[in-house]
């Protein structure tokens, strides 16, 4: 019987954290924060292995100082808004605009320029960091080669397996990220008395060199949950307040030893952009004569927690389901890193569409999909989440058990499907679903993260 990835992923995790406190003390918090890139490179040990580029990600750490090119931070700005992708900046805009109403000064940090145009059509200004990187003095320079030498040198003689180390070097190579997120989060956390940062995510690369680096000067931190919980890491987080969906991601994080603060506050998007009643008529293309049901179609596609074997696996099922259900229509939304390719055998039957070719000019939100269909069908993706959310069933398939250490797959509107059930009909799925038993969206979730942060920056 196969292994889950949870299982796979626990003894190199600590090992992992172990051995960085061990053996290069001096550059402890840059190598945590790439704690994410080692669990990704273990559980997808296939990945292209690059040690060159590795090693001069690590050697360059002990060569180069990262300097950050001057911006302006008000001195009476309290809150800093850290959003790593786009829908981060989308939850976040929410708490941003409400504590601007409120008289609260707030300022948004990006590394991606793309985000600058999204947050300003949201009237959010927003700075994007740079940086610049320059030789060390003679002294620290010695010191840094010697440090980065003796971890190289440490991790040869680690007597753990092979994969576990090739793991590590390839993580090294996003060095240069980290140091460029402690840059920036230094120069903030030394111009200000007292602020509270809100990160994108607490697991990036990005968020855990943000959070270490303001934690060291006495400053908090936040994060709002916009997807699944990570559950292999939830331990491993360093966030002071952590605002989730539900009790099933809170008990992720308390359950695996998580020491910060946790509010449940529901999805916020969800309940401010997204009401349950909300009609949305721009979902007419998919409104086909000749179907009694529709099936949205949301894979993650392989890169994470999916290896490409069990996505095409689970293409092959889903294969399987389209043609045994001939009068239900299957709309296909690609995730940003699934593939078009993937789905080239689908689309030949008559009952798939994919969504991007029913809009061309304005792709909808995943909300909008979910609200204007029947089921969801997915591995482990965080539209199940919305999906559960907006009392619709969810069919999760995970041919290779890849995806079993998500708790949220328990919950009792989620079917999950493997290799080896029965093909049952989906229209009986549909009708043996009770959506009047679920519970309704949480209300207030916004104003209640507000009044957390406003408590958080009160004087002790």
């Amino acid at each position: 019987m196969s292994r889950s990835i949870k299982e796979i992923t626990d003894s190199p995790i600590k090992w992992y954290v172990s051995f960085v406190e061990k053996h290069y003390s001096s550059e402890v918090h840059a190598l945590l924060a790439l704690l994410p890139q080692f669990e990704h490179a273990i559980i997808n040990p296939d990945r292209v292995f690059r040690p060159i580029q590795s090693l001069k990600a690590l050697f360059g750490l002990a060569l180069l100082d990262t300097k950050l090119k001057p911006f302006t931070t008000e001195p009476d700005t309290k809150v800093f808004f850290w959003p790593f992708q786009l829908h981060h900046s989308l939850f976040q805009a929410l708490v941003y605009e409400r504590l601007m109403e409120l008289g609260i000064n707030c300022q948004t940090l990006i590394f991606r320029k793309d985000l600058k145009a999204v947050l300003e059509n949201q009237n959010i200004s927003a700075h994007l960091i740079e940086t610049s990187r320059k030789l060390k003095s003679f002294s620290d320079l010695f010191a840094g080669v010697f440090s980065a030498a003796q971890f190289v040198l440490g991790l040869l003689f680690e007597k753990v397996p092979w994969a576990w180390k090739k793991a590590l070097i390839q993580s090294c190579i996003h060095l240069g990220v980290v140091k460029k997120a402690q840059a920036a989060a230094m120069a903030v956390a030394q111009k200000t008395n007292m602020s509270y940062h809100m990160v994108g995510y607490d697991f990036s690369i990005l968020g855990r060199a943000i959070i270490d680096t303001i934690k060291q000067h006495g400053h908090k931190s936040g994060r709002i949950q916009n997807g699944a919980v990570n559950y292999r890491l939830a331990g491993f987080s360093e966030v002071d307040d952590l605002f989730l969906w539900d009790k099933e991601s809170e008990e992720a994080y308390k359950s695996n030893g998580f020491k910060g603060n946790t509010y449940i506050t529901g999805n916020i998007l969800l309940q401010e952009k997204y009401p349950a009643e909300k009609a949305f008529p721009a979902m007419n293309p998919i409104i086909i004569d000749g179907y009694v049901h529709r099936v949205l179609v949301a894979f993650s596609g392989p890169g994470h927690n999916t290896t490409e074997k069990g996505h095409i696996e689970s293409l092959r099922i889903l294969l399987r389901l389209v043609k045994e259900n001939p009068s239900v229509l299957f709309i296909h939304k690609l995730h940003s890193k699934d593939k078009d390719h993937y789905y080239d055998r689908l689309k030949l039957e008559s009952n798939v569409r994919m969504a991007k070719d029913l809009f061309l000019d304005d792709l909808p939100n995943a909300i909008n999909f979910i609200h204007a269909t029947d089921l969801v069908i997915t591995g482990a993706s965080s539209v199940a989440l919305d999906a559960i959310n907006l009392n619709k069933l969810v069919v999760s398939i995970d041919p290779l058990n890849e995806l079993a250490h998500f708790e949220f797959l328990k919950h009792p509107q989620v079917k999950r499907f493997k290799e080896g059930m029965g093909l049952e009909r989906i229209n009986n799925w549909i009708g043996e679903f009770d959506a009047t038993v679920q519970e309704t969206i949480n209300e207030g979730g916004l104003e209640r993260i507000v009044q957390i942060i406003k408590q958080s920056l009160e004087p002790v």
